[in-house]
């Protein structure tokens, strides 16, 4: 399992693929479903879709 925040390097968000299993520090834990990566401005959006519990949203 792999633990995410938005002090994660962009190197280890970029890794996580479908399948994988991340955690939110005290959030949301689960398998990734879908994964999203949106660059705008300068900035990196990692959108994260879990199977059962929503979505995890990271900005870089």
């Amino acid at each position: 399992m792999k633990e995410v925040n938005q002090n994660t390097p962009a190197r280890e968000l970029d890794r996580i693929r479908e399948g994988d299993q991340i955690k939110v520090y005290r959030g949301k834990t689960g398998e990734v479903e879908r994964v999203q990566i949106v660059c705008s401005k300068g900035q990196r959006q990692y959108f994260y879709k879990l199977k059962n519990d929503g979505i995890v949203f990271i900005i870089r």
